[in-house]
């Protein structure tokens, strides 16, 4: 299944590449939030396959872009578009600058997309080594996801905290942390499989 569903890719590669090009091109000889959010969701499908395409040099300044009118794009889009232009400055090593991106994302966020900015900028200090400084965004996110009941947001964040605590040996505590991300993580799976048969 893998081996074909890369094929598939392949054989899209230049047609995909010819959608983002199409939709820049139009970005800059005319305007509108339905455009703006178009090439932001080609921008992100794209994101999620760029290292089999190649297309991570192609994307670099379309996020850029996206990140710079974030204001036009609706709240959810712009959390995506950060944390997908992170990932590509992480996967290329510029750290402090996928660093910065979340934290300006983060900043200028409403709550539910900043809970998950901030488990996003937690693994990105944690990736550095910043132990102290990533525990705070983490804590932050999971105490917010808790009393508004974001069961996504709190399990992410506990695994994150697990790989801190595992990073830094205090093991029976990430034992606790992975325990509680499983359990939540376990818990949404029932629930979706519930929701999904009613």
């Amino acid at each position: 299944r893998a081996r074909s569903a890369f094929e598939a890719l392949d054989r899209l590669r230049e047609p995909l590449r010819s959608a983002l090009e199409v939709a820049t091109d139009l970005r800059g000889r005319a305007s509108g939030d339905a455009l703006l959010l178009a090439i932001a969701e080609i921008a992100l499908a794209l994101e999620a396959v760029r290292v089999r395409l190649g297309l991570a040099g192609s994307l670099e300044p379309v996020l850029s872009d996206l990140c710079a009118a974030h204001l036009a794009l609706p709240p959810a889009a712009r959390a995506e578009v950060a944390a997908a232009l992170a990932r590509l400055l992480r996967d290329r090593g510029e750290l402090r600058q996928a660093t910065s991106v979340l934290e300006a994302a983060a900043n200028t966020a409403p709550p539910a997309e900043a809970r998950s900015l901030h488990v996003d900028l937690g693994e990105m200090l944690l990736a550095q080594g910043r132990f102290d400084e990533a525990r705070d965004p983490v804590e932050l996110a999971r105490e917010g996801a808790r009393r508004a009941g974001d069961e996504r947001a709190e399990q992410r964040a506990e695994a994150v905290l697990g790989l801190l605590h595992h990073g830094r040996g205090n093991l029976a505590e990430a034992e606790v942390r992975y325990t509680r991300a499983l359990d939540l993580a376990h818990r949404r799976q029932i629930l979706h499989r519930d929701i999904k048969s009613e």
